[in-house]
């Protein structure tokens, strides 16, 4: 096993003031069993590079950590910026730079500044391995994109873990030309470069490499990345010939930029859950994998007429929701990969739709809070709990029996935190055609906007006859225990992140029930003419009471 050492990518530290030529790599030295990893914490360039032009890599972007420390990024929404974690570290704001070619000229056309102090570090992040070396820094609004600033495409569900071994690829950076020039590189610089097997990287750096990474050959020292490129990407020509970013760039070997070690990116493929939950974006689908996601029997509704469902479901046609509007609304983190929509409905239980949670482990369930991600809203309540209740007969195939309860570790008891009421038996053979009920979420607002929304929404939506979803979706899908929503031709509905949450419905007294649980649509866009389809509760009024501490009222 060949010994050597890691030095890390992480970049110089500046500011427009700096004198950037007498910027120097700092430097950490770490010991292993196996061989002393050198750590460059502000280390990697672009080497045999060329000078790229105006619009040639629009989502690139340069980051500076507390106005000191120096690394690349890639924009990957409106609001969001994905680099390297280990760029993060110790970080108190972030200064990024979008639309430049020369990072140093503020008179650049186009050229944008945003200052953040949101950044969420990959959970299983290890800063000695370098390990899910990746996080994503959150602009406090949205920026207007342009002809030099895009967001980035990323790996699609399609290629989820794909390796993207022994193909030719490009990076980007201002990092140094040549080891030793001891100056960030002001000039936006790019090389082409191959990606090399798993196995080649393993045997390189043994025990210090890790699965989460892919590595690129240097062609013996002439083409890579170095001081100040870490954060920035790695892109692929993909097969229908869009530009696609698959790594961000971490660390170079200890025999320096120009030496002959391989250098390592956190590979994108391996945390497309990760990125959807907190990088405001949603991957892409496939036709193939929607057949994936949802089994043979609705891979065959698409092949004869394009009708099935989708998992995730968000908010079309929606309004901003008031402080306290939804006082029973709960946003659920699951694994801390994915998101959907529930609702209180005691004081210790949150109910959900089974498809979201009935694999998943650890749920962090945020409650009284109208921002989504935002942990310093006044009256938000946070529960992590681990415990489950699926209902026992919930089929993924069919999205039959589609309903779920979360327990909360303790009875929440917030003035702004209230349960909405479930049905009552009485109301238990309602159809509800012809009613207007209240969906609310947090999930993506249209088809052309791939990211969650940060601010709850809610939408009116008009009950329609069962078979109107039995017809789109298929009577072995659609039972009298679901509930059929028009959506308007399109304009309105749930869509990703928002399914779980509650369809409400005010009664004789005025006050909210929750009478359905967004459960499925139509498979391509949220955006389409077909009606959605919610799981009836007054199907599993005994359910809920056998499996929760709630009463059900006559």
């Amino acid at each position: 096993m060949w010994k050597s050492a890691i030095a890390i990518l992480a970049l110089l530290a500046l500011s427009e003031a700096v004198d950037w030529s007498a910027v120097r790599p700092a430097f950490r030295v770490k010991s292993s069993p196996l061989l002393r990893k050198a750590y460059n914490k502000k280390s990697s360039k672009i080497i045999g590079g060329s000078l790229a032009t105006a619009g040639q890599f629009p989502y690139i972007a340069a980051v500076l950590n507390n106005g000191v420390e120096f690394c690349g990024g890639v924009l990957i929404s409106d609001y969001t910026v994905l680099t390297a974690a280990h760029c993060t570290t110790g970080g108190v704001y972030y200064e990024v730079i979008l639309g430049a070619l020369n990072y140093n000229n503020a008179a650049e056309p186009g050229r944008l500044v945003v200052t953040a102090t949101k950044v969420r570090v990959h959970q299983a992040y290890d800063d000695f391995t370098l390990a899910n070396d990746i996080a994503v820094i959150e602009f406090d609004s949205r920026i207007n994109l342009t002809s030099t600033i895009q967001t980035a495409r990323l790996p699609g569900w399609s290629q989820n873990g794909l390796k993207f071994e022994d193909i030719p690829a490009r990076t980007a950076g201002w990092g140094w030309t040549y080891e030793g020039e001891n100056a960030i590189n002001p000039d936006l610089l790019y090389v082409d470069v191959t990606t090399i097997y798993d196995d080649l990287c393993l045997a390189y750096y043994g025990n210090l490499y890790d699965a989460s990474q892919i590595c690129i050959d240097t062609s013996f020292g002439t083409a890579g990345t170095c001081n100040s490129d870490a954060g920035g990407p790695l892109v692929i020509v993909d097969s229908d010939g869009l530009d696609t970013v698959i790594g961000i760039a971490n660390y170079v070997a200890d025999d320096g930029c120009e030496g002959v070690g391989p250098q390592g990116f956190a590979r994108l493929s391996g945390h497309l859950d990760w990125l959807e939950v907190n990088g405001g974006v949603i991957i892409r689908e496939s036709i193939t994998m929607v057949c994936i996601k949802f089994l043979v029997t609705l891979c065959v509704l698409l092949a004869a007429d394009i009708k099935a469902f989708s998992i995730n479901e968000r908010i079309i046609g929606g309004t901003v929701a008031l402080s306290g509007q939804f006082p029973y609304q709960a946003g659920v983190f699951i694994d801390e990969t994915r998101f959907c929509g529930g609702s209180l409905i005691s004081p210790q239980y949150v109910l959900t739709a089974a498809h979201c949670i009935h694999n998943a482990n650890r749920f962090e369930i945020h409650l009284g809070n109208n921002e989504r991600t935002n942990l310093n809203e006044p009256g938000l309540f946070v529960d992590v709990t681990f415990d489950k209740i699926v209902h026992e007969n919930f089929d993924i195939v069919g999205s039959k029996n589609d309903i779920a309860l979360l327990r909360l570790t303790a009875p929440v008891s917030q003035p702004n935190i209230v349960p909405i009421l479930l049905p009552t038996w009485s109301q238990a053979n309602s159809t509800l055609e012809g009613k207007i009920g209240r969906l609310s979420g947090w999930g993506t607002i249209d088809d052309t906007i791939p990211y969650l929304s940060e601010s709850l929404r809610y939408v009116d939506l008009l009950v329609v006859p069962i078979q109107e979803c039995q017809i789109t979706f298929n009577e072995e899908l659609v039972t009298e225990c679901h509930i059929c929503v028009s959506s308007d031709v399109g304009t309105k509905g749930f869509c990703s992140g928002d399914t779980g949450g509650a369809l409400a419905f005010e009664n004789d007294s005025l006050e909210w029930q929750v009478q359905g649980v967004s459960s499925f649509g139509h498979p391509f866009a949220c955006e389409n003419a077909a009606p959605q389809v919610y799981v009836r509760l007054t199907c599993y009024l005994q359910w809920i009471a056998d499996n929760s501490d709630i009463i059900i009222n006559n």
